[in-house]
């Protein structure tokens, strides 16, 4: 990530996130249909885990995004170099 500018990550979050909102908006669509034919829950266990999963892959996403874009977290060339620098001479750091 950090060989990227941050707006260049913001990009690429925004566009994974779009991209599991749409797997996500599928799958629902999936279980829906297959519960509204009578299959029971029990089968439909792994796919609730994997929407789970997605939920929670998206709702990082924006956060991560939201600290981006209000440069909460932010990096340059330059930082990278001074804290690549501090972690020679102190490898704790």
């Amino acid at each position: 990530m950090m060989v990227l500018t941050p707006d260049d990550v913001v990009r690429q979050l925004s566009a994974r996130a779009t991209a599991l909102g749409e797997k996500l908006a599928g799958s629902r669509a999936a279980m829906k249909a297959a519960r509204s034919k009578g299959l029971p829950r029990l089968f439909l266990l792994e796919d609730e885990y994997q929407q789970a999963m997605m939920r929670a892959e998206i709702d990082w996403l924006t956060s991560v995004i939201a600290d981006l874009r209000s440069k909460k977290i932010t990096w340059s060339k330059e930082w990278i170099r001074k804290v690549a620098e501090a972690a020679e001479r102190d490898p704790a750091v």
